[in-house]
């Protein structure tokens, strides 16, 4: 199985995924502040699988394009400041939200 790389572009009101091999690109149109994983780690300090759970359980925005996540970055900071606002609250399972 044969990799594909992707570059995420951006102009002022829509970002695209290319594949560098084919030469595809799929538009998304606007959306704000999605980024690819790895630059979420850079800013979070969140590893790559512990951001890849919180999208997939829906904790935080984002959208899969084929193999690869794009998380909405804004949403993943609201997260991680909520998060850090509950401090050792975040463990108790009697908090009574779904986080």
């Amino acid at each position: 199985m044969r990799s594909a790389l992707y570059l995420l572009t951006e102009s002022t009101d829509t970002r695209s995924l290319k594949n560098l091999s084919t030469g595809s690109v799929h538009e998304f149109g606007r959306m704000p502040n999605f980024v690819l994983i790895a630059e979420a780690v850079e800013v979070t300090g969140y590893t790559p699988r512990h951001i890849a759970l919180l999208l997939r359980e829906g904790h935080v925005q984002g959208k899969k394009v084929g193999k690869i996540w794009l998380v909405d970055l804004d949403d993943l900071k609201r997260h991680l400041q909520e998060m850090n606002e509950l401090g050792n609250k975040k463990f108790d399972p009697t908090r009574g939200d779904s986080s």
